[in-house]
């Protein structure tokens, strides 16, 4: 394997793992937060295997980047994936908010 392929890879299994930290964390702490509020949780194991699919996805393409060299462009992504990541979250949560009125 290359220099260049090794580096792929080592970006590739960097974005798995702290994309799945991040993504469990944050669906933990909705959990909780859920809990606290004495609602009942109800991302069930589907919504937390999407929760940590997205945090993949988003980081997926800057770590990439910046493997490759490519500093400004990988923070750039990685800025954009986490604003992107933040717009979806609020999109959903107004979807599936009910109407107040």
């Amino acid at each position: 394997m290359t220099t260049r392929g090794a580096r792929i890879l080592a970006a590739v299994v960097v974005a798995l793992g702290v994309g799945g930290v991040a993504g469990g964390v944050s669906v933990w702490l909705l959990r909780f937060i859920a809990l606290a509020s004495g609602d009942r949780p109800d991302a069930g194991t589907t919504g937390t295997f999407f929760g940590v699919v997205a945090y993949v996805i988003v980081l997926l393409p800057g770590a990439v980047a910046v493997a490759l060299g490519r500093r400004r462009t990988g923070r750039v992504l990685l800025a954009a994936g986490c604003v992107v990541r933040g717009e979806v979250g609020t999109v959903e949560r107004d979807a599936t908010a009910s109407p107040s009125g």
